[in-house]
């Protein structure tokens, strides 16, 4: 339902302009980059809206707000990823190279995960992978902006094996919401 309503109103208006959905970029400056205390940030490539909103529902009795964002076009990891970072002081420049797409921040290859995460550690984040957060029972030394990343199963199932997400979907949303619930009680309330 939601796929075809925002369809019909791209057809019609042949502008993504005026969905009144918040820009993925500027949306997660405010909220995300430039909040205070302690943060977390969950990178999941590929998560699906109706993921976060069931990801939501199971998180009961905590306060949870799921914003439907509009993403930058075209939607591939590389673009998609750096879409979301703390861009508002940087230019983004795009370089074409053997058919696929390579953002470009301070002529740095932000397709490369590793320049992501080292500008995030820049910014003053600290940036762990999930297996590393879900196998310990404590975060020590855990700075105040956290950014758990390396979750790309839901992508990497949806690319080869569509028809198996469906099965599996339910197992990735039940294990964000336990590594939300752990960040929650490691005191990253948002």
């Amino acid at each position: 339902t939601l796929n075809e309503a925002f369809f019909k109103q791209v057809a019609s208006t042949k502008s993504l302009d005026g969905l009144g959905f918040p820009d993925v970029t500027q949306h997660l400056e405010k909220s995300i980059w430039k909040g205070h205390g302690r943060r977390a940030v969950v990178i999941v490539d590929a998560l699906r809206y109706d993921c976060a909103v069931a990801i939501g529902e199971s998180l009961r009795g905590q306060s949870v707000e799921v914003t439907p964002l509009l993403a930058v076009l075209p939607t591939v990891t590389s673009v998609g990823m750096t879409a979301m970072l703390p861009l508002s002081s940087t230019t983004v420049d795009i370089e074409l190279k053997q058919n696929s797409l390579h953002p470009k921040v301070g002529g740095k290859d932000f397709a490369a995960r590793a320049a992501r995460l080292a500008f995030l550690t820049e910014f003053g984040a600290d940036c762990r992978d999930i297996a590393e957060v879900e196998s310990s029972s404590s975060l020590p030394d855990a700075g105040d902006l956290l950014v758990v990343y390396g979750h790309e199963e839901v992508d990497s199932i949806g690319h080869g094996q569509a028809e198996n997400l469906i099965r599996h979907v339910h197992l990735e949303i039940e294990r964000l919401a336990r590594l939300v619930r752990k960040l929650h009680r490691w005191g990253y309330t948002s």
